[in-house]
C-alpha cells in the first residue's frame, strides 16, 4: 500500500462506518434503507479504487472495475430517491422511475469496452479510462448532484425550524461537497494523470458524520459515548502506523523497516507517550463539537441541589434549577413542576423561555399517563424516540400529554 491509497482507504472506512450505524442504530424506514444503499454502493466504489491502486495486474483491475460499475450506476437514482424521501417530495415519482430505467440501460453496457475502455497506469496506480458511453453516466451524476443541491437549498430557505434547518445545512455541505469532488474525477477518467479528487470524500463524509451525531440527521437516536472517542483514536493510530511504514520504506529504500524488531518497539514507545494526551484532546474535541460539554441531567441537578440545600427560598431554588437545565442542555424552554399542597396536581413553579407565547399549563394532574410512565421507567422521556421506538399500551396518551405540555423532553427529578 502506498501513500496515495490512504485517502480512498479513509473514505472506504467512513462509508463502512456509516453503513454499520444505519444497520445497527437506524430505524427501519425507507429513508434509512436508501441511505444504507448509498453507503454500500460507495463502499463498492472505493474498494474498487483501492484495489486498482495496489494491484499489478491491469486485466484484474479492469475486471473488478467493470463488475463494480455494474452496481455503481445505480448511485444517482438512489441519490434522487433518498433526497425525495428525506425532503418529503412526493410529486415527482416519474423522475425516480426514469432515473432507475436510465441506470438499468447503463448497467447493460458496463461489462463492455463502451463503458470502461481500459485501465490506465498513473503515478498513483491504475484508474479506469472511460469508453464512449461513460459520459452518459458522468453527465447524469453531475445533473443529479446539482438537482439535489437545488432541492436542499430551497428546503433550507423555506424551513422555519432552526434545528431542522441545521440538519439540512449539514446534508447540503456533506453530500454537496462529496458530489462535486467525485464530479472532478472526470479529468482522471478522461486520461489526464491527475489524482482523483473523489478520493478525498472522507472530508465531507466526516463533516456529515459530525451532523449525524450532533443533530441526529438520520433519526438514529445516536448519543456520543466513550466508544466514539476510542474509535477515533484507533482510526488515527492505524493511519499513523500505515504512514510510518510508508515513510520509513521511502526513506530506507531496500530495508524492510516494518519487519525490523526496532519498529514495534518504536511504535510502542510512541503510543505510550502520545495516547494519553491524545485521548484528552479527542475527548475535549468531541465534547466541544457535539455537545459543547457533556451533561448528565440527574447528576447536574443533584449537584446544584446540594449547593442550595440550605436555601429556604423556593423561588430562588426553582429558578436556579431552571437556569441550570437551560444552560447545560442548551434548550430554548424549560419549566419546573412541583407538587402542590393538595397532592393532586403539579404546579408550574418556575419557567424560562426565549419565546413568550409558548409554555405548558399552570397545573398538571398527577394521575396523567405521562406521570405514571415516568414513575414506572424512572428515565427521561424524549418525544421523538418514544414516537418511533417505544412499544407501550399508553404510548398515545403519553405523547398526547407531551403535546399538551409543548414538551420535547420530560425529566423526572
Amino acid at each position: 500500500m502506498t501513500f496515495y491509497s490512504i485517502p480512498p482507504l479513509l473514505t472506504l472506512i467512513c462509508f463502512l462506518a456509516l453503513a454499520a450505524l444505519a444497520i445497527f442504530r437506524g430505524p427501519r424506514t425507507q429513508t434509512n434503507l436508501l441511505f444504507l444503499t448509498i453507503c454500500i454502493l460507495g463502499s463498492f466504489l472505493y474498494l474498487d479504487i483501492l484495489f486498482a491502486f495496489n494491484t499489478q495486474s491491469e486485466e484484474m483491475a479492469l475486471r473488478i472495475s467493470r463488475a463494480d460499475h455494474f452496481f455503481i450506476v445505480y448511485l444517482f437514482p438512489v441519490y434522487i430517491h433518498f433526497f425525495h424521501a428525506y425532503l418529503n417530495i412526493s410529486g415527482r415519482k416519474w423522475l425516480i422511475k426514469a432515473a432507475y430505467v436510465y441506470a438499468f440501460i447503463l448497467m447493460c453496457v458496463t461489462p463492455t469496452p463502451f463503458y470502461i475502455a481500459s485501465m490506465q497506469k498513473h503515478y498513483f496506480g491504475y484508474f479506469a479510462r472511460g469508453g464512449v458511453l461513460y459520459p452518459f453516466f458522468g453527465l447524469a451524476s453531475l445533473l443529479v448532484t446539482f438537482y439535489v443541491l437545488i432541492q436542499l437549498y430551497q428546503a433550507i430557505r423555506f424551513e422555519t425550524s432552526s434545528s431542522h434547518k441545521n440538519r439540512l445545512k449539514y446534508l447540503f455541505a456533506g453530500f454537496g461537497i462529496m458530489g462535486l469532488m467525485n464530479g472532478l474525477n472526470v479529468f482522471t477518467i478522461s486520461g489526464y494523470s491527475l489524482y482523483p479528487f473523489g478520493n478525498l470524500s472522507f472530508i465531507p463524509l466526516t463533516l456529515f458524520a459530525v451532523g449525524l451525531f450532533k443533530h441526529d440527521l438520520m433519526d438514529m437516536g445516536i448519543f456520543i459515548k466513550k466508544s466514539l472517542i476510542y474509535s477515533l483514536l484507533t482510526a488515527f493510530l492505524t493511519c499513523l502506523y500505515a504512514l510510518l511504514i510508508i515513510m520509513a520504506s521511502a526513506v530506507f529504500k531496500g530495508v524492510r523497516f516494518s519487519d525490523s524488531i526496532y519498529f514495534p518497539v518504536f511504535f510502542f514507545v510512541l503510543i505510550a507517550f502520545v495516547f494519553g494526551p491524545l485521548k484528552s484532546i479527542v475527548q475535549d474535541f468531541v465534547d466541544r463539537i457535539f455537545y459543547k460539554g457533556k451533561y448528565d441531567y440527574q447528576k447536574t441537578i443533584k449537584h446544584v441541589s446540594r449547593m442550595i440545600v440550605s436555601v429556604l427560598d423556593y423561588d430562588a431554588i426553582a429558578k436556579l434549577l431552571t437556569d441550570t437545565v437551560v444552560n447545560t442542555m442548551l434548550v430554548e424552554y424549560c419549566s419546573v413542576f412541583l407538587s402542590d399542597s393538595s397532592k393532586h396536581h403539579f404546579v408550574n413553579f418556575s419557567a424560562y423561555a426565549k419565546q413568550v407565547n409558548i409554555g405548558p399549563p399552570d397545573k398538571w394532574r398527577k394521575e396523567s399517563a405521562l406521570v405514571e410512565f415516568m414513575k414506572t421507567h424512572h428515565q427521561p422521556i424524549i418525544k421523538r424516540k418514544m414516537a418511533k421506538r417505544v412499544l407501550s399500551a399508553d404510548k398515545k396518551e403519553v405523547l398526547s400529554d407531551l403535546e399538551n405540555l409543548n414538551a420535547e423532553i420530560a425529566l423526572p427529578l
